[in-house]
């Protein structure tokens, strides 16, 4: 039991260490307006071969100048990511209504 809580009080530290290394790694990636594939991956949350193949399949923007690296904009992700949203029931509702609305006149 001792030796439980001794690895607890070494863990603990190096766990909230990593953590604040992500979240401080998360903002310098939101400051920057280009973004590489992994910083990309670790934006949205997802593998770096999952950009590739989003990449790949043009789904998601990306440039690559010298042939050799891949480069994203943050703007292009985040329009990406916005791009098809799951609207709620009631929202469907009222814009079918204004669409209703809207031939009548």
């Amino acid at each position: 039991m001792a030796e439980t809580k001794k690895y607890d009080m070494i863990d603990l530290p190096l766990k909230r260490f990593d953590d604040l290394e992500r979240q401080l790694a998360m903002q310098n990636i939101l400051k920057k307006p280009i973004l590489t594939v992994g910083e990309a991956a670790e934006y949205l949350d997802l593998s770096t071969s999952q950009i590739y193949k989003l990449t790949s399949s043009r789904q998601l923007p990306s440039f690559c100048p010298n042939g050799k690296k891949l480069y994203l904009r943050r703007v292009d992700i985040d329009e990406w990511v916005l791009g098809k949203p799951n609207y709620s029931t009631a929202q469907l509702q009222s814009q079918a209504l204004q669409g209703l609305a809207s031939r009548k006149r």
